[in-house]
């Protein structure tokens, strides 16, 4: 038995046999109990199980004959790979009425970050009725490439119905996507304009950790109104 390996053993409950009989049967053979130790444990012990593997061998390590690595962007992988890579993790947000985009460093000028977003954008447009950006204020030197005006002018552009909200905060640091009526929602490493530069990851939020942040990013907003009022 390796440090990696897990047995498990199943009891077909055929005339009247249950674990109990595993037990019996397992202690009647000295030469068996001598030699393994046999004992019932709960789904808590599994848990833990499952969670030193993970913090030793990584999450890989649950696949016995491939990796999977379609959610990592890295500065080998191309502009066409990453839009399908990124689009197929934003269609999980089809249908989307209210949606938050949580990301300090989100505005920019540039092109290919315009263009991507606007792919985005428009996988998402069918149904969206409000979009609250949080990012974070710029500094004076960095106010123009970082100007929400371009990312403001595609949303009308797809939507000229679309409310268009800005709260600036540096109270998140990282980047989410969150559809705020179904409590579901994706993270990113990095902000639109470093996609393909380093490497990064993009993933699904659990809908626990998804409420949680929409939790936070309202009582953000709450207090901000509530301040200006």
């Amino acid at each position: 038995m390796t440090n990696k390996e897990m047995t498990i053993l199943a009891c077909y409950g055929n005339n009247g046999i249950n674990s109990r009989d595993i037990f019996q049967r397992f202690y009647e053979h000295p030469d068996l109990s001598r030699d393994f130790m046999l004992t019932r444990l709960d789904t808590t012990h599994l848990q833990e199980r499952l969670r030193d593997e993970f913090i030793k061998y990584g999450m890989s390590s649950l696949f016995r004959y491939h990796i999977t690595c379609d959610s990592i962007l890295h500065p080998g992988i191309t502009v066409d790979e990453v839009e399908i890579v990124i689009l197929g993790f934003i269609r999980t947000l089809k249908g989307v009425k209210n949606l938050m985009i949580i990301d300090a460093f989100f505005y920019s000028n540039e092109d290919n970050v315009l263009n991507l977003f606007k792919k985005m954008i428009t996988e998402l447009s069918e149904s969206l009725q409000c979009i609250t950006f949080f990012t974070q204020e710029s500094k004076p030197k960095d106010a123009k490439k970082r100007s929400p005006n371009a990312m403001h002018n595609i949303l009308k552009s797809i939507n000229s119905d679309i409310i268009i909200k800005d709260i600036r905060t540096d109270e998140i640091h990282d980047r989410f996507w969150l559809d705020t009526d179904n409590k579901k929602g994706i993270v990113m490493g990095t902000s639109l304009n470093g996609v393909t530069k380093k490497l990064t990851l993009i993933d699904y939020l659990q809908p626990s950790d998804a409420r949680a942040v929409i939790d936070i990013a309202n009582e953000i907003s709450k207090t901000q109104q509530t301040e200006k009022g």
